[in-house]
């Protein structure tokens, strides 16, 4: 009995370490978004160092004379998880004071990178440290060793899944602490009967005090504090009023220089009173949609805006909408009464963005407002593609304009930011026919669906007069915000770069090249030495050089392994396999992990608050899974032909998957799936375990390897995933990449420990049909370009001749028609393949088939490649007819009046693609006219600015080598004499 309830306090202890360790990684990340830029790269970097200071501390655990004391007492190690935590929380949080860094002084990428990895050392070290010891503790109670991974994982999962409600409820995040440790401090107190007696029993005591100190809201007063220091830290001064948190996020709020300030993960949300600038922006918005009525505003810190907005007597309605859906409710109960007034037209929603939009109806807004800062995350970025701009299109009138601020560049923009300014204009030109500039260092774009907007001044001032908001901003500064030659100068870059890319800038949800963009000019500031290239690797290049390393590795592996095998005997796993398939698998299981994430922020806004929510499901499949792999290798026992199904395994769930995240998924609907990764992943590391206790491994010394390999392989896997294979090949083409890695264990396990010669036949001929398949799909590519291919669609009467277009670099096909017998030109033929590249539906990439006459008039069309959902593309199809006789050489090609109801993303994309092949196809036919841009400023007599000045080229050298002046190359202007 005394045994048995000792084992089951063991137990209970384990289950502690999993609940405490993923509580409180929680909490830390928190921390350190509150300190450092949370973009893909830190936050990379933060997830990257936590795995990895958990394979040394296992490394570490591995050591006898070190370990042997700790696994004796590890029932008390627990108890040093509460002190580790509160270290490593206040490195985090001091971080740019003990680095010497200004708290709005951008970090540099040694420092960042340094700090980040330093800083997180205590908890991850010691929870790398106690996995390893607690495989062996579990020993005495006659608990195998496989089961201590389980049974961590389930804490994990009870972790996970209790911060998420706590936050939810808008706990503070001290206050979640407390909880926690008592937690910690009860599995310790169970053990009282057993060894160190006394310990046990002043940790119970702590237990119960931590309960009664969370009772009395000791919490609260410990993040009013935090909070107060905080704003000392930030501001160099008192000031601080108090603090509210979100699910998603912690405000802090005082008076600062007569102003009303809010600040949130270290920098300033909002700054009252704001009226000037914000007078700026609402005179620039009306003016280009002076008629607004109905207005959609979008972003943090747009109070102000608001207000103007609403205190214009003819509009009757101002939606606010903001990344944190409860930020808005929130913040009008702490701001002074004075900056509530005049919010009476305003409705503050707590949804998220896209979201909203879904449930709008057509045409319900007059003008979209929308601040988003810079796309250096993943989170941000879904406010710049194509899939948002669509739907903001949709909920547009047919007067409408949609307002977008982004980083532009006052008097120098480098490659990074001008491919960003490039990448978002060719992105709202794929959706709105008509789109203007606002230049500065907060650039906007305005855009019109139907409506043409203008940058011309006179016209614009016009407008203002008779608004009301010319009270606050005089027409007359119209001029001062679009200043001609800054429009121009800036617009010309943007199109250069256009130009310039092979590879189109359009940015997507499914494949964020802006994203990219974002993550260059982040490095750019910290000062890293990294340039963007002229032209980002394509999917196919990327694949080429993925595919080459998974055979060489694949193969040298295979090939060791088989000169072991002949010395151990034929079934002997060796142990660099067994470290390749745990490594590989965990690469492929965080790397999907990563792009369900993605995906679900994309559907429904930031996964900040359900990250707990998640994390907890992707660990109770690990459970589940670990589970039924180690009763199913205790039953069959197989050698490597368990890993060849469970890569089998692997394999066919990716593509599953694939097929999933082509929808639009519920938000309920995400949690089988992350339940069904963590499953996946959860086998492979009991049956690896199986595999060493047949060869005799200590459970130390495997505990060791495994918790290595699998830890290095998360770490890998995120940071692959997150910054390379999702920028660069997008959703489908990550997943197939991570299939190509399940892959190599499909190859290396059937080779390794197969003798049936179909096997041997099947694996070796996967080298070729690798290669095969890399050549086919530049031949589809190529093939799907070729208007020869539809001959036979026109009448006998009519005579199609290959024509071959040049421009730059690039060839463009294209077919000639005429009558037959003579050289009258009908039209043309012609693929949207090439053309329009990037243009994609519902389902992935179309392609059409496209007949125009000489004027560009839309006689035919037919779709030839698509992955549309056969019903949406029935329904375009049956208002095809109200595109034929429309111009699509003008790009503004569109359905009669609503949008197709139920099909709108297969319309758009087929609209998009005649809309874009038919304006390339002008602009190569007739190159002249098509390059001839009608300057808006024509009537104005200002002088045109003068060419680029010469400069003292040696003396910016000089400059530039004694860090006084920036390495970027600049050019500079003067105005004409």
């Amino acid at each position: 009995m005394t045994c048995l309830k000792s084992g089951h306090t063991m137990i209970i202890t384990v289950f502690s370490v999993g609940f405490f360790s993923l509580l409180a990684q929680t909490l830390l990340y928190r921390d350190f978004l509150t300190v450092f830029d949370g973009n893909e790269l830190s936050t990379g970097w933060f997830f990257f160092s936590w795995l990895i200071w958990m394979v040394l501390g296992a490394l570490l655990a591995g050591l006898r004379k070190i370990s042997g004391p700790a696994v004796r007492k590890y029932e008390l190690l627990p108890l040093l998880f509460p002190l580790m935590f509160l270290l490593q929380k206040y490195l985090l949080l001091n971080a740019r004071v003990i680095c010497s860094t200004g708290e709005y002084e951008t970090l540099s990428l040694t420092t960042l990178l340094t700090a980040v990895f330093f800083f997180n050392a205590p908890l991850s070290l010691f929870n790398g440290f106690l996995f390893v010891c607690g495989v062996e503790w579990l020993k005495e109670a006659k608990v195998p060793a496989s089961a201590f991974y389980i049974i961590d994982a389930f804490g994990s999962f009870v972790g996970a899944l209790a911060v998420t409600l706590l936050l939810y409820w808008r706990m503070a995040e001290e206050s979640v602490v407390l909880p926690a440790v008592a937690v910690i401090c009860g599995a310790c107190f169970l053990h009282r009967r057993y060894r160190s007696e006394y310990v046990s029993v002043i940790a119970g005591i702590a237990g119960v005090v931590m309960l009664v100190l969370l009772v009395v809201g000791v919490g609260t007063r410990w993040q009013e504090a935090d909070a107060a220091r905080e704003w000392r830290r930030v501001l160099h001064e008192d000031g601080c009023r108090g603090v509210f948190v979100t699910p998603q996020g912690r405000y802090i709020y005082g008076n600062y220089q007569g102003a009303f300030v809010l600040m949130s993960w270290g920098g300033t949300v909002e700054s009252l009173p704001g009226e000037e600038e914000a007078a700026a922006t609402v005179a620039a918005n009306l003016a280009e949609c002076p008629g607004a009525k109905n207005i959609l505003v979008v972003g943090m810190g747009l109070l102000e805006e608001c207000r103007l907005l609403g205190a214009e007597p003819e509009v009757k309605r101002v939606v606010w909408l903001t990344p944190d859906p409860d930020y808005g409710r929130s913040m009008l109960e702490v701001i002074p009464a004075q900056y509530r007034e005049g919010m009476n037209k305003v409705e503050i929603a707590a949804l998220d963005v896209r979201g909203y939009l879904r449930r709008c109806g057509s045409g319900e807004f007059d003008l979209v407002m929308m601040e988003s800062g810079l796309p250096s995350n993943l989170t941000v970025n879904r406010y710049y593609s194509l899939d948002f701009f669509q739907e903001v299109r949709r909920v547009l009138s047919a007067n409408g304009v949609f307002s977008l601020g982004f980083p532009g560049g006052e008097g120098y923009m480098g490659k990074e930011l001008t491919a960003i300014g490039a990448s978002i204009l060719n992105t709202l030109n794929a959706v709105f026919p008509s789109v203007v500039l606002q230049p500065g260092i907060q650039s906007r774009f305005f855009a019109g669906p139907e409506k043409e907007v203008t940058v011309d001044p006179a016209i614009l001032a016009g407008r203002l007069n008779a608004l009301n908001i010319s009270k606050k901003f005089p027409s007359d500064g119209v001029y001062t915000l679009f200043d001609r030659f800054a429009v121009t100068e800036q617009m010309r870059r943007y199109r250069d770069a256009v130009a310039a890319h092979e590879q189109p800038l359009l940015n997507r949800d499914s494949s964020p090249v802006l994203f990219v963009y974002g993550i260059f000019f982040a490095l750019k500031k910290m000062g890293a030495a990294i340039s963007l290239p002229v032209q980002l690797p394509g999917k196919m290049e990327v694949m080429e050089v993925l595919i080459a390393i998974l055979l060489v590795v694949t193969v040298i592996a295979v090939l060791t392994g088989k000169f072991i095998r002949r010395f151990r005997g034929t079934d002997y796993v060796t142990t660099g396999e067994l470290f390749w398939y745990v490594f590989i698998s965990s690469v492929v299981v965080l790397g999907i992990d990563l792009l369900l994430m993605f995906d679900f922020q994309i559907d429904h806004g930031a996964i900040f608050l359900f990250f707990g929510l998640i994390n907890a499901c992707f660990m109770l499949g690990l459970v589940f899974g670990a589970t039924a792999a180690a009763r199913w290798v205790d039953a069959v026992g197989w050698g490597n032909r368990c890993f060849f199904l469970l890569a089998l395994i692997m394999l066919f769930f990716i593509s599953i998957l694939q097929t999933i995240l082509m929808k639009e998924l519920p938000l309920l609907y995400y949690l089988p799936c992350f339940l069904a990764v963590g499953m996946v992943g959860g086998t492979w590391l009991p049956v690896a375990a199986h595999q060493m206790k047949k060869q005799r491994f200590s459970d130390r010394k495997a505990a060791v390897w495994l918790e290595a390999a699998d830890t290095a392989g998360g770490a890998s896997g995120g940071l692959i995933t997150a910054l390379l294979l999702l920028p660069l090949l997008g959703i489908n083409g990550a997943l197939t990449a991570l299939a190509l890695m399940a892959g190599s264990c499909v190859f290396m396990s059937g080779l390794g420990g197969w003798h049936w010669k179909t096997g041997k036949f099947f694996m070796w001929a996967s080298i070729p049909l690798i290669l095969l398949f890399s050549s086919v799909a530049h031949g589809e590519e190529k093939k799907g370009n070729d208007p020869f291919e539809f001959k036979n669609y026109f009448s006998e009467t009519v005579t199609m001749s290959k024509i071959e277009i040049k421009s730059g670099k690039e060839s463009y096909i294209v077919g000639k028609l005429t009558l037959s017998g003579g050289d009258t030109v009908l039209g043309y033929v012609f693929s949207t393949g090439k053309l329009a590249p990037a243009v994609e539906g519902y389902g992935g990439k179309l392609n059409l088939m496209v007949m125009v006459d000489v004027s560009g008039k839309l006689l035919d069309f037919k779709v030839r490649k698509n992955r549309e959902t056969p019903s949406y593309l029935a329904k375009v199809m049956k208002r095809k007819g109200e595109l034929l006789g429309k111009n699509i050489f003008t790009g503004l090609t569109c359905f009669n009046g609503d949008a197709v109801t139920g099909a709108t993303y297969t319309a758009d994309g087929l609209t998009s693609a005649l809309n874009q092949a038919g304006h390339k196809l002008a602009s190569l036919l007739n190159p002249q006219g098509a390059d001839t841009e009608i300057s808006p400023y024509q009537d104005q007599t200002s002088p045109p600015p003068g060419g680029p000045r010469d400069i003292d080229a040696e003396k910016y050298r000089k400059l530039i080598k004694e860090k006084k002046l920036s390495s970027q190359p600049a050019l500079y202007w003067q105005p004409a004499e």
